[in-house]
């Protein structure tokens, strides 16, 4: 072959390569935030979900006048912070960090002025972390199949407490209660924290709780697991079963979080941050938090994460509906 002609297929070669390269995962992976972005947390302060969307940020690469900021836009069990990312510029620097009454919200007040399915994008739904089924003490039913046996002999008589009227672990028991073909009266808090001191002194019979609210109350006693509405065992909880197959077949509610940002966003904006974030979620520190708090990393890539959130949105609106709740 002719020299300039092998100079030329060396160079085409080489430019084939650093093709390759460029869109190879590694590369994809060095993706790092570019300018000033916000992730807004609809929730207060301190909570779970504040606490990973800050954990996530501060491993999240910046490039050099890049700034990651998170800001708490409350109120409205969340709507109004989901609002502001709805009507924020679609250029994927103002980011919403949120968790699975997302997909519920929209069923328990149809006037909030967006359409989660509509009106947002998922960027990755991050993690998820199963309810544990807790009971105080004094209820005599040590297994699901006696706490379901116990309910259906006293139809409407005892109580659950959760974090308020549509909040993830209300929806939990409700799906529960449909599963398990229970009644249970529900007592409304303010939060998830009241509704754990609730069940604790005896005000209330059951709950649905996550794993770091409710160890340590196992631990001393004052609680009792009777099972996790996830698929699998917990490391933190391995000897609590998963209620689908204690007396629920086919339960499973778990919280989750994960990105969102306005469905008018650029596809390929929207795929420059994913990685960014999957970089940050999969750092050793943030596997060792994520599994303390008996939740698991999920990771998942933009159009899964979509498919699920439209799951979600589906699923519960199937229990608004088979609960009567709308």
């Amino acid at each position: 072959m002719h020299s300039s002609k092998i100079l030329l297929a060396t160079k085409s070669m080489a430019t084939v390569a650093c093709g390759v390269l460029w869109f190879s995962p590694y590369a994809i992976a060095q993706e790092s935030i570019r300018s000033n972005v916000t992730i807004v947390v609809p929730y207060p302060a301190g909570g779970g979900n504040d606490i990973f969307a800050r954990l996530i940020a501060a491993k999240m690469r910046t490039e050099p006048g890049g700034r990651i900021v998170v800001e708490n836009r409350t109120g409205a069990s969340g709507n109004i912070g989901t609002a502001s990312v709805v009507r924020a510029p679609a250029d994927g620097n103002t980011l919403l960090y949120a968790a699975s009454t997302l997909a519920i919200n929209g069923w328990v007040n149809k006037n909030i002025g967006f359409d989660a399915g509509q009106d947002l994008r998922a960027v990755t739904i991050t993690l998820s972390i199963p309810f544990v089924l807790a009971v105080h003490p004094s209820l005599p039913a040590t297994s699901t199949k006696a706490l379901i046996a116990l309910a259906k002999k006293h139809a409407g008589e005892l109580t659950f407490s959760s974090g308020g009227v549509g909040s993830a672990n209300h929806f939990a028991m409700e799906a529960f209660k449909l599963k398990a073909q229970v009644d249970l009266r529900h007592i409304p808090y303010r939060g998830a924290a009241p509704a754990l001191t609730a069940l604790v002194s005896g005000e209330t019979q059951a709950s649905f709780l996550v794993p770091p609210l409710v160890i340590p109350q196992l631990n001393n006693g004052k609680l009792r697991a009777l099972g996790i509405s996830s698929t699998t065992r917990l490391k933190v909880l391995p000897n609590v079963p998963p209620l689908q197959e204690v007396g629920a077949p086919g339960f499973q509610a778990v919280q989750w979080h994960g990105f969102f940002v306005s469905a008018k966003t650029p596809m390929d904006v929207i795929r420059r941050l994913q990685p960014i974030i999957s970089e940050a979620l999969n750092s050793p520190e943030l596997t060792e938090r994520i599994e303390s708090a008996g939740a698991t990393r999920l990771d998942y890539d933009t159009e899964r994460s979509q498919s699920f959130f439209l799951s979600e949105i589906k699923y519960w609106g199937e229990v608004v509906k088979g609960a009567r709740l709308d």
